[in-house]
Order: C-alpha cells, then sequence, then structure tokens
C-alpha cells in the first residue's frame, strides 16, 4: 500500500474521535439489527457468513480492516498484498464454509500452493474443517495460484473458472476429486 494511503487511512481512524473499526462495528451492528428485525437470519447472508458471528463486532470490524488494509476487500484497483493475518483471516473464512460432506468425499485434505508463500491446507476432522499454514502430507486435491490470485477468487473478485481459463489458478488431484471442487465452497 503506498504511504500516502496509509496516512489517509490513519488520519481518517481518528476522525472525530472514532476510529474506522468502531464506526465499521456501529454500522455492522445496526444492519444485522435490522435484518432480525423483518426476520432474516444473519447467518443466511453470504457477505456475512464468512465471518465468525460468534466473534464481537469490535473483533470483525477489525478483521474486515485487516483486509481491506491488504488489499483483498475494497477497491478492486489495488493488488492484494496478504500478511500472515489475512491469511489466517480467509483460511478460517473457507474452513467455515467448506461442504464439510463433499470435503470428506474427497478422502484426504486440501491444499493451496502459492507461488509467492507458504502453503496453506485445509483437513476436515470430527465434523469440522481446520485449516493450517504448511503443506498436507498428501492431499486429494491441490490448488496452485499467486496470493494476489487467490485472495481475489476467496472474496469473490475474480470467477474460479475465468482463472483456470487464464491459467491464475491450476487444480491437480484425481479427477473425481477435480470434480468436486465447484461444491466444496457452494
Amino acid at each position: 500500500m503506498c504511504s500516502s494511503r496509509r496516512i489517509v487511512i490513519a488520519l481518517m481512524r481518528n476522525l472525530f474521535g472514532f476510529t474506522l473499526e468502531e464506526i465499521f462495528a456501529f454500522g455492522l451492528r445496526s444492519y444485522e439489527t435490522k435484518l432480525r428485525r423483518v426476520g432474516v437470519d444473519p447467518s443466511e447472508i453470504r457477505m456475512l457468513a464468512v465471518q465468525d458471528l460468534s466473534l464481537t463486532y469490535d473483533e470483525r470490524a477489525r478483521r474486515a480492516w485487516v483486509l481491506i488494509d491488504d488489499g483483498v476487500l475494497g477497491n478492486d484497483n489495488i493488488e492484494p498484498k496478504l500478511g500472515p493475518e489475512s491469511f489466517e483471516i480467509l483460511f478460517d473464512g473457507m474452513a467455515r464454509t467448506l461442504d464439510l460432506e463433499v470435503a470428506r468425499s474427497l478422502g484426504g485434505p486440501i491444499e493451496w500452493d502459492f507461488t509467492d508463500a507458504e502453503s496453506w491446507h485445509i483437513v476436515v476432522t470430527n465434523g469440522h474443517a481446520e485449516a493450517k499454514p504448511g503443506k498436507a502430507g498428501k492431499p486429494a486435491l491441490r490448488l496452485e495460484a499467486a496470493t494476489a490470485d487467490w485472495a481475489k477468487i476467496a472474496v469473490g473478485r475474480v470467477d474460479p473458472r475465468w482463472a483456470l481459463l487464464k491459467r491464475r489458478l491450476r487444480v491437480h488431484g484425481h479427477l473425481s476429486a477435480k470434480a468436486k471442487l465447484p461444491r466444496l465452497f457452494a
């Protein structure tokens, strides 16, 4: 992120005695309250589903700002540069949105090999998915991409089919495992 953008964000964060995280948390709380009043469960909204609703509004807002600062969310003209916390937040969200039955039917973990960062993997054990940094050993499905391309795919800024066609995303594994990929993160 360029230094002038960082200065503007720093100034905005302290505007009127509130940080941007506090303003975001207030807006998120208000939005979810309105959804509940009209009978909609906030966990059913895709935008909110990737966030852990058991976290406080302040923590959820802080996580969103980590992704904004790293260019994952927000301005589509900024190329994402993921830090360790961004990886953790994104993989945590992916582990929660993973279809456990489809993942279990793969017969092994799912691994992401990044061309410019450490690998990550998701393994399904005892009815829940867990994301961890590092190699998976013998993955049933292995995805290969640059971190910026993967971040755009993970938050919906890039269609994964387009990334496959442009060879920005490569998928390795048995044909049966590859065929289940579209259903993994429904």
